[in-house]
């Protein structure tokens, strides 16, 4: 049957990570692309299977472009601009800071550096942004109040990656004294919803993106209405093409009005029901660590790579000074990959002690959710 329309994209079957993960790169990405002269990078691993992304560089800067797009629905911003984003950990030969002439600047100090010296960027920079993930900026805000510290105030707080709770998002407003932004990313496509400013209970979806579906587990279409899992369609990356992709989160389309929102927006909405919602690990030290900070720093090597043939896995902490990480491996896992997590473990995470278990498979919990990272202890998070 000929494709020729987001109508007859059903007929077409789902495609999973794992799917991809297990396959040589030149099957999922395009034949005439010269991957060499590509941007590439890995997926954080917070989904518990890390995968390898190639683009364009006009794809690149497209994608670039929508995020811009979508931050200037909530702020109008003259240059210089100045955004600070919190809770990435780079690859080593990535510099911190990143400027392009006299118009932006974009600084990313490491989720790792202790929460006061990450508070120093805002006073370094000024910046009319910040952005992070929720857990990562909910530390920073909750150390913040507790030293007392008087920080900068920015014109936005955009969150992405990981679920934003309710009583979060009051932090982060009362904390840095701005207004606060949802969005739904991922970095197989970018940006794919963003927060009504109407009514942040709802998401507009990114149609200059993606398509968005809402399937069940067999890969067939959800009733109106209904919750399922969110099956994405990329809409400008040639180069690796994703079709009717399930990222792993749950979602459902809310009904159309059939007229304009009352945001001035026309898109189609949708909500989040269970996105990435992990735990955070405690340091030896006791400071808090955002899951997505673990897994993006635990899953490389010294030199930025990823360690490869961990199909999917999970990180379990028990104690203060032990975490577990359960791996279901490919054929072809590199052979060092315990030695190289326990030596990141120890080194980058606090002196954590680590071990390996090799695992069959790791099941979805009832309620449909996979938590790539559980931690057994318990901390105050009250101020």
């Amino acid at each position: 049957m000929a494709i020729q329309g987001v109508a007859d994209l059903p007929h077409l079957p789902v495609t999973k990570r794992v799917d991809l993960s297990q396959l040589p790169t030149a099957d999922y990405t395009a034949p005439e692309i010269e991957l060499g002269r590509c941007v590439h990078h890995s997926t954080s691993g917070s989904s518990g299977t890390p995968l390898m992304l190639f683009m364009s560089r006009s794809e690149a800067a497209y994608r670039k472009l929508i995020l811009a797009r979508v931050l200037l629905r909530f702020v109008h911003l003259r240059p210089p601009v100045r955004i600070v984003e919190f809770g990435r950990v780079l690859r080593p030969n990535v510099a911190p800071v990143m400027r392009v002439g006299g118009l932006l600047t974009v600084a990313k100090p490491s989720g790792l550096l202790p929460s006061a010296e990450q508070l120093t960027w805002l006073d370094r920079y000024h910046p009319q942004i910040v952005e992070g993930f929720p857990t990562a900026l909910e530390d920073l805000a909750q150390h913040a109040a507790a030293s007392g510290a008087i920080l900068h105030t920015p014109r936005l707080v955009v969150c992405r990656g990981e679920v934003l709770l309710p009583e979060t998002r009051t932090l982060l407003e009362r904390v840095f004294r701005a207004p606060v932004v949802d969005q739904y990313n991922c970095e197989e496509v970018g940006n794919v919803a963003w927060q009504c400013p109407a009514d942040p209970s709802k998401m507009h979806i990114n149609v200059d993106a993606c398509v968005v579906e809402i399937v069940d587990e067999n890969g067939e279409p959800a009733e109106a209405g209904q919750t399922g899992f969110i099956a994405l369609t990329n809409l400008f990356n040639n180069t690796m093409p994703f079709i009717r992709y399930i990222i792993g989160d749950r979602g459902r389309l809310l009904p159309s009005t059939g007229s304009r929102c009352l945001c001035g927006a026309r898109t189609p909405t949708m909500a989040l029901v269970n996105g990435r919602s992990d735990d955070r690990i405690i340091l030896p030290d006791g400071t808090p660590l955002s899951p997505r900070v673990v897994a993006t720093v635990l899953f490389r090597r010294p030199d930025g790579s990823r360690i490869r043939g961990i199909q999917r896995y999970q990180i379990i902490q028990e104690t203060r000074h032990e975490l577990i990480v359960d791996a279901v491996l490919e054929e072809h896992i590199d052979p060092d990959w315990a030695s190289l997590l326990r030596a990141t473990a120890s080194e980058a995470l606090g002196g954590l002690q680590l071990r390996t278990r090799i695992v069959d498979n790791i099941p979805f919990e009832h309620s449909g959710k996979y938590k790539r990272v559980i931690s057994r202890m318990q901390r105050d998070r009250s101020l």
